[in-house]
């Protein structure tokens, strides 16, 4: 037992969202630094704690091992009661909380995947993750104009006038881009806006400048090995 959270991540996965929360919660915990472009994430005993073989995974301080950055955002948040960055069960918002919650995780998220690692996606060479790509490229561009449209009529935030970490959640998401930094909150002005406001946040805006500069890192590493192995 121990008083602390262990989160396993680092780099450009998604654990920097989790960190987000624990330190606008200023919630204790360590940081362990798992390399996912060297499939430190697929070893056996990371397996131990996410099956799937993917970063995040949180440790709580009672032992239990957590996974998926949204489920593990929504656990802390509610754990430990933090109004101020979630509608909790029982508040009015909490139905438009969930089903945005939920367009992130299976609309936006699935269609990154397709388009950073389209050799999963395709067994036909170059010609077929190019076509993975591209479809992807297309959908996303779909999902995030819908996005942009819901912060334009409910905004400034995902709740209106309430921030929470949805707006953290896609605000990682945007930062990322797809063929560089910045194509996204170039395109979309009120996604712009909300990435933004979670820069400008005190207590843990600074992980999302450090999640951009990790990305430029991050693309020269992959784009060396796709051009080495075709894969990473």
């Amino acid at each position: 037992m121990t008083n602390k959270y262990v989160l396993y991540g680092g780099g450009v996965a998604r654990d920097v969202v989790v960190r987000m929360v624990l330190d606008e919660a200023g919630l204790p915990h360590d940081i362990i630094f798992v390399d996912g472009v060297s499939g430190a994430h697929r070893t056996v005993e990371f397996r131990k704690l996410n099956p799937a073989g993917y970063i995040p995974a949180l440790v709580t301080p009672d032992g239990q091992a957590l996974f998926e950055t949204a489920a593990i955002m929504l656990y802390l948040v509610e754990k430990h009661d933090m109004t101020d960055l979630a509608p909790l069960p029982g508040d009015p918002d909490r139905g438009p909380f969930l089903s945005r919650l939920f367009f992130h995780t299976s609309e936006i998220q699935p269609s990154f995947k397709r388009w950073f690692y389209p050799h999963r996606f395709s067994t036909d060479g170059a010609s077929g993750r190019e076509k993975v790509m591209n479809s992807a490229y297309e959908m996303l561009m779909d999902r995030w104009a819908v996005m942009d449209k819901m912060l334009a009529d409910d905004g400034p935030y995902h709740l209106g006038d309430r921030f929470s970490v949805l707006d953290m959640h896609i605000a990682m998401w945007a930062t990322y881009g797809l063929k560089n930094t910045d194509d996204i909150i170039e395109k979309f002005p009120h996604v712009r806006s909300v990435v933004e406001d979670v820069v400008a946040r005190p207590k843990s805006g600074y992980h999302l400048v450090a999640l951009r500069k990790e990305i430029t890192h991050w693309r020269e590493r992959t784009d060396h090995l796709a051009t080495k192995t075709g894969t990473y």
